[in-house]
């Protein structure tokens, strides 16, 4: 139907200009909206992704795309926020009380470490003598690097994927104490979580600590997503507007996942939190998964040197 009307309209408007013909094909498909029909003789209903209710999921070539790109759209959404993306995370210590268990400060190395929100405050709370930060962004990396508060006596940072099942050799010899996993996961595709998990365990002492916190199903996130038809590429799976991905873990799933890999859970919980907008008069019902795992071997004593 679009065709034809373009088609029709062609041999009359050959001389538009480039606005004119933006203009026409507006309208084309706004009348191609209002009378075509489906197989079944039904009304052509235009949508630009499934409804909330469709088992369709975005087609398997643009989903490997997704997937192969991630570092180059990661890298665009550093370009556009800088160092705004997130805030800094200084809740960790009072989220995970395993950090402060520790005899003396100790070891992290940070995976999908971004421009250092949750690395500095980590330093400056005295929760990390030193940390190893690694992203697969070279600008984050670099922002990293150029930040004020950047001390390469106290972190060293590289680019690295850490689906690749190592860490980047430029960090040297990592056996930290503690290693994090914040909001990180849940922007890996399912297939590569395990081989993400298997970097981790290379970077870890026996016995050392994973932290992780990550999206939650049922999520206000998750739940626009449906609600609006947003792009699916498998369940609980979604990608954003800026490409990246966003996954959606349940407890029962977490656990199983890091044992499979040779995480021992310590604890393991779905946290909630309404987030109040006065000014918009909002309520927002937010889910996430806190946990702590435990490296398989014996506890992880004393902070490293380095």
């Amino acid at each position: 139907m679009l065709r034809s009307l373009l088609e029709e309209s062609a041999a009359e408007n050959a001389a538009l200009t480039d606005d004119g013909w933006s203009r026409l094909v507006a309208a084309a498909r706004r009348e191609a909206r209002t009378h075509a029909v489906d197989d079944r003789g039904r009304p052509f209903l235009y949508q630009p992704y499934p409804p909330p209710d469709s088992e369709a999921l975005v087609p398997g070539e643009w989903a490997a795309r997704y997937v192969d790109q991630a570092a180059r759209y990661w890298d665009q959404f550093y370009l556009r926020n800088q160092l705004n993306a997130y805030k800094d995370r200084h809740y960790l210590g009072r989220q995970f009380d395993a950090l402060r268990g520790f005899p003396s400060p100790p070891v992290v190395v940070e995976l999908g470490c971004g421009v250092g929100n949750a690395a500095f405050p980590l330093l400056e709370e005295g929760l990390a003598s030193f940390v190893y930060a690694v992203d697969f962004s070279p600008r984050s990396i670099a922002m990293l690097k150029a930040h004020p508060k950047f001390d390469p006596a106290r972190m060293r940072a590289a680019v690295g994927d850490i689906t690749a099942g190592s860490l980047p050799p430029e960090l040297g010899p990592v056996q930290a104490d503690v290693a994090t996993l914040i909001f990180v996961l849940g922007a890996i595709s399912p297939d590569q979580m395990g081989s993400a998990l298997r970097t981790v365990a290379t970077g870890l002492k026996p016995g050392g600590l994973l932290v992780f916190r990550d999206h939650a199903e049922g999520d206000l996130a998750q739940r626009r997503f449906e609600a609006t038809g947003g792009k699916r590429l498998g369940r609980a799976l979604y990608i954003r507007r800026d490409k990246t991905l966003s996954y959606y873990f349940s407890v029962d799933e977490t656990e199983a996942l890091f044992r499979e890999h040779g995480f021992e859970p310590v604890s393991v919980e779905c946290t909630e939190r309404t987030v109040e907008n006065r000014k918009e008069a909002l309520r927002m019902d937010r889910r996430f998964i806190s946990a702590v795992f435990r490296l398989a071997g014996p506890p992880a004593g004393q902070g490293a040197g380095v």
